[in-house]
């Protein structure tokens, strides 16, 4: 392997795949791997590409005019300036516009399966462990499948089992749970005239509520293609509450109740949205949690990480950014 470039992945999510389109259009040879079967069931939310909306020219081209179709709102056209409007959560007053510049904004779920397009993914692959050498580096995979190739690159988000390798399993490669919050990061759809009114009632870009009472949520277009019934329209919400729950009395129906009773003391739209939250509306028992990003011993350039796996953002999964 000594003059020979491979580029083994680890995750393909959405930086994984992008990785793997950018190491296909220099011709470098990659193999990527995900833990999770192909037919797994995919969790959707916003991805806001803000200070990095310039590097979405870098994916291919036949690939980079289809992105408008995995937009949350198709029609949007691309702006020169988008914002963030906080709103007082108590009174609806704007309390503050923040400036994304020309910033775009996807759905998870549509854009990594455009990303998807063209991509050989090896599923079902969990990583067991690393074998770095003079000549190269080995990935061992828990069902026996061993990959040899020049560098591994981690792409496997907030938990990262790249990430645990590179620290020797010890505490300080863990994602760590922050106590005393409680994150609710979900989608829902509306009847046609419950859909349409809150639509009209969303004016910017992202609008997210600030309460008093120390609640945070923003209420967001998901996944908006206007020539569809309103009632097949998505709205993302996620709440965060400053509050506590146990892991063992946690679960999608106490989530449920949680954000019911929470929504009550907003201000319009944003109360109305959760009194029309259908039943059974699934809510994962999602934590806010960290890892503080540190050096690490890369083995000689040999084993990197990328996304969250390198960066976990404190109040989500994945580097969504927003």
């Amino acid at each position: 392997m000594a003059n020979e470039l491979k580029v083994i992945i680890i995750g393909a999510g959405v930086t994984g795949l992008s990785l793997a389109h950018g190491l296909d259009k220099q011709g470098i040879p990659y193999e990527i791997f995900e833990k999770r079967s192909s037919d797994a069931p995919q969790r959707d939310w916003g991805i806001t590409v803000h200070w990095a909306v310039e590097f979405l020219e870098l994916y291919p081209e036949n690939m980079g005019a289809r992105l408008k179709t995995a937009q949350v709102v198709q029609s949007r056209a691309v702006k020169p300036e988008e914002f963030v409007q906080f709103h007082n959560g108590q009174t609806g007053e704007i309390i503050k516009e923040i400036p994304l510049g020309p910033a775009r904004r996807f759905s998870h779920r549509k854009i990594r399966a455009l990303l998807t397009e063209g991509i050989d993914i090896k599923h079902e692959k969990v990583m067991e462990t690393i074998v770095p050498s003079d000549d190269g580096v080995e990935v061992v995979f828990k069902d026996g499948t061993r990959v040899k190739g020049s560098v591994v690159i981690g792409c496997d988000g907030s938990n990262s089992s790249t990430r645990q390798w590179l620290f020797d399993y010890s505490d300080e490669g863990k994602w760590n749970p922050l106590p005393g919050l409680i994150l609710n990061n979900f989608w829902m759809k509306f009847t046609r005239e419950q859909a349409i009114k809150c639509k009209a009632s969303l004016g910017a870009f992202l609008d997210i509520a600030i309460h008093p009472n120390g609640s945070y949520y923003g209420l967001i277009p998901l996944d908006i293609e206007e020539t569809a019934d309103p009632a097949d329209w998505k709205f993302q919400v996620f709440m965060g509450l400053p509050s506590d729950i146990k892991p063992e009395d946690d679960s999608p129906q106490k989530r449920w109740e949680l954000v019911k009773e929470a929504g009550k003391p907003f201000v319009e739209p944003f109360r109305s949205a959760i009194e029309w939250m259908p039943e059974g509306t699934y809510i994962s028992p999602d934590r806010y949690g960290t890892w503080e990003t540190r050096k690490w011993n890369h083995r000689n350039g040999q084993v990197l990480l990328a996304g969250d796996s390198a960066h976990s953002m404190t109040a989500r999964t994945s580097p969504k950014m927003i």
